[in-house]
């Protein structure tokens, strides 16, 4: 993976994530719509970071059509697409990651489990 450090590893909690959503869903909707606010901007950062790349490849042919003339405009196209991809992708990870640990936290400290147990009963 590029960013190596960035990256969660979620605890196993012998539970397939539909049921983890399933549990903090019923026991925690205030929790759930928070996760989901994380996921949204983790797809929506990554959703951009696409968007950004096709523009790279329209600069870049567009450099090629256009030849020398405004060709300077299309290199700094080319260059800001690059970086706000670059951009993107890292925010698109952070978020994805606030998500991960958010879920964890609110399984481990809400004691979702133990809830889920005695409700089963």
């Amino acid at each position: 993976m590029v960013w190596k450090k960035d990256v969660i590893v979620q605890e196993n909690f012998h539970l397939t994530d539909t049921e983890i959503h399933v549990l903090i869903r019923e026991l925690s909707p205030n929790n759930y719509s928070y996760l989901q606010s994380w996921l949204g901007l983790s797809n929506m950062s990554h959703n951009i970071a696409i968007a950004m790349l096709i523009s790279c490849f329209v600069s870049v042919f567009k450099m090629f059509q256009v030849g020398t003339a405004n060709i300077l405009d299309w290199i700094f196209l080319l260059f800001v697409s690059i970086v706000s991809t670059i951009i993107f992708l890292k925010r698109s990870i952070r978020f994805n990651n606030y998500f991960k640990a958010e879920k964890v936290a609110a399984i481990e400290k809400l004691e979702l489990l133990e809830k889920a147990k005695v409700n089963k009963r």
